[in-house]
């Protein structure tokens, strides 16, 4: 198996760690900016371009796309044919996956999972797996309102009897 992509030159210190930045040796694209070669498979079709900062332990792999701002860190998994993009964060133990997408300001952390079609988007915060019930759904899940989002969650923890 050939290599994908390789370090240019380049680097940056963000958050006490140094990301290289990448370029794609088919074409010689410059991508985005990644800590450790663990960070972006050199199998599928997974890429990370522009600004994008992927560090840390996080890894991003399969068909998943990472671009303009987004940022990518510690434990995180991007997979499947996931998009993330805008200023979005993806951070903790968090998981996006399967046809997902992540854009605008929105944050995913802690141990949470974003999958199938689900949209996260504005400035959305996703962070516990209880919210699974609402990204499981089968249509694509849209926060436009944090207030909204809050409401939510304590109308479900009120189901469950929190």
């Amino acid at each position: 198996m050939w290599p994908k992509y390789e370090f240019t030159d380049e680097t940056r210190e963000y958050a006490a760690h140094t990301l290289h930045q990448i370029k794609r040796i088919s074409d010689g694209q410059i991508g985005g900016w990644i800590e450790k070669e663990s960070n972006l498979s050199q199998q599928g079709e997974c890429w990370v371009e522009e600004d994008a900062f992927v560090f840390d332990n996080a890894q991003v792999y399969d068909d998943a796309r990472i671009y303009e701002l987004a940022r990518i860190s510690d434990e995180a998994q991007i997979f499947g044919k996931a998009c993330i993009y805008g200023n979005a964060c993806i951070e903790d133990e968090a998981k996006v996956y399967g046809k997902a997408k992540v854009h605008g300001e929105a944050e995913v952390y802690k141990n949470a999972e974003v999958y199938k079609n689900a949209e996260v988007f504005d400035n959305a915060n996703i962070y516990m797996v209880m919210l699974h019930f609402w990204i499981m759904l089968k249509y694509t899940v849209m926060l436009k309102l944090v207030d909204k989002l809050k409401l939510l969650i304590l109308k479900f923890m009120m189901m469950l009897g929190y």
